[in-house]
């Protein structure tokens, strides 16, 4: 078991620093492992399965890891119950995939319905809440609920400030999100103020500006801002 841990956890080290190829292979070497000598249902197979099913996503393999989601959410549904914290974070993800997969109605059903269990059972301030709900407002924004998703942002941003800080990546680009979404919308005074700050900081957290996606997009955020504001 020792082993197998310490298999997993240097597999999310190397998915962390970007060796993915490598970090795949380690996660299905244990999960084969896992299975065998625990099965398919067990808490530690079920974990494995949903760390490589984010990674799966990050590297556009959105149908394989929907399939292994599909897995976790079932093997914990039957384990913990439809309404643990484990089982809910794994419909997060999978709410994320369908978004990707072009399944968008679906995809906000869930994330409702699982932003409403999570501040049920965890809280309105929990990590997992926030970003259930961070996803939600994305959704938002794109389908032009400005309005709800403007709210939404808003009350995210002070959960996450609170809980991690304002100099926090995740506060930051929730920030950034929120303005990006202000731009689109007309609303380009309060966008003004935060997008250069939100560029400046994020680069600060996350690296050179050539290796963070997150800065790139706001960085056209605010070239749209300029081109809005007549600075061509």
């Amino acid at each position: 078991i020792n082993t197998l841990w310490t298999k997993s956890n240097l597999a999310d080290l190397l998915d962390k620093l970007g060796e993915r190829t490598v970090a795949r292979r380690m996660y299905e070497e244990v999960i084969e492992i896992q299975t065998e000598k625990f099965g398919e249902g067990h808490k530690y197979t079920l974990a494995t399965k949903g760390n490589l099913a984010s990674l799966l996503e990050v590297l556009g393999e959105r149908k394989e890891a929907r399939r292994l989601l599909d897995q976790v959410i079932e093997g914990n549904t039957a384990l913990l119950g439809p309404r643990h914290a484990d089982t809910l974070r794994a419909k997060s993800n999978l709410a994320n995939v369908m978004k990707q997969l072009g399944e968008k109605d679906e995809a906000m059903r869930l994330y409702r319905e699982v932003a409403h269990e999570q501040t049920r059972l965890l809280g309105s301030m929990h990590t997992d809440t926030l970003n259930t709900k961070a996803n939600l407002a994305f959704m938002l924004g794109e389908t032009g609920d400005a309005t709800t998703a403007k709210t939404l942002y808003a009350a995210v941003i002070e959960g996450n400030t609170k809980q991690l800080g304002a100099s926090h990546a995740d506060t930051l680009v929730d920030r950034g999100n929120l303005a990006e979404l202000q731009v689109l919308i007309g609303e380009l005074r309060p966008a003004a103020r935060v997008l250069p700050a939100v560029i400046h900081e994020l680069t600060t957290a996350l690296g050179p500006l050539e290796s963070n996606r997150f800065t790139l997009i706001y960085r056209s955020a605010e070239a749209l801002l300029w081109q809005k504001q007549g600075k061509r």
